[in-house]
């Protein structure tokens, strides 16, 4: 003899936990995809950051290239309005008897509580 009067308890209770894990494995893709797309947007910021550095100091005279006291950074930072979250530090050394300098871009950022860098380095040469 069948029963036809509708679900039971089990059925209910077995589509219940089918829903549950469902929605738990949406609910965890959806996190690893916002957390995916952060660390891309967090990326391509810096990689924009930086080649506006770079792009400022192929603009800037030899002589201007100097970053004491942080005042190029400062410049940078200014004028590019890149936000404090991002912290740029850059070197430059001489080479070559005082017609080529090495400068040397750093950009660090906080990403999920481990820090990410992103470096370049480039040539300034003195036009003669």
């Amino acid at each position: 003899m069948e029963n036809n009067r509708g679900y039971t308890g089990i059925d209910i209770s077995i589509a219940i936990m089918i829903i549950i894990m469902a929605i738990a494995i949406l609910s965890t893709l959806l996190a690893k995809t916002l957390n995916n797309i952060r660390e891309v947007e967090y990326n391509s910021n810096a990689s924009i950051y930086m080649v506006q550095m770079l792009e400022g100091i192929d603009k800037c005279a030899y002589e201007s290239v100097d970053n004491t006291n942080g005042n190029l950074v400062n410049t940078f930072r200014a004028n590019y309005h890149i936000p404090t979250s991002f912290d740029i530090t850059m070197q430059i050394e001489e080479l070559h008897l005082g017609y080529v300098k090495r400068v040397t871009l750093r950009i660090e950022y906080l990403l999920d509580g481990s820090t990410e860098s992103f470096e370049v380095k480039k040539l300034k040469v003195k036009e003669i």
